[in-house]
């Protein structure tokens, strides 16, 4: 708990416990294992933010007080991640095509 501003910060986002997509052609556990591995290249504020609007469907203002911050500073977070995300993905598209 940081007392400073009394709020719970999230250490750690538990991928796991959120719902998986139902594995088929286009969704394969070794999918979710390199989705789970972008996530995880996030900075923390930026993966908090993703993991609770994106992947559990808060709104920026239910996620903000759990961020520990204003639901501007929720979005700049959410906004950024996905940015990062983003990259990460079409680095991954390019290196895929050079195969």
């Amino acid at each position: 708990m940081d007392y400073l501003r009394g709020v719970v910060h999230l250490e750690k986002v538990h991928l796991e416990n959120l719902p998986v997509p139902t594995p088929g052609p286009a969704w394969d556990a070794e999918s979710h294992e390199r989705v789970e591995g972008w996530v995880a290249q996030l900075p923390l504020h930026e993966r908090e933010a993703f993991a609770l609007i994106h992947l559990e469907g808060l709104s920026l203002r239910a996620a903000a007080p759990l961020l520990g911050c204003s639901h501007e500073t929720a979005r700049v977070r959410f906004n950024r991640a996905r940015g990062l995300m983003e990259g990460i993905l079409l680095r991954f598209l390019a290196w895929e095509g050079r195969q």
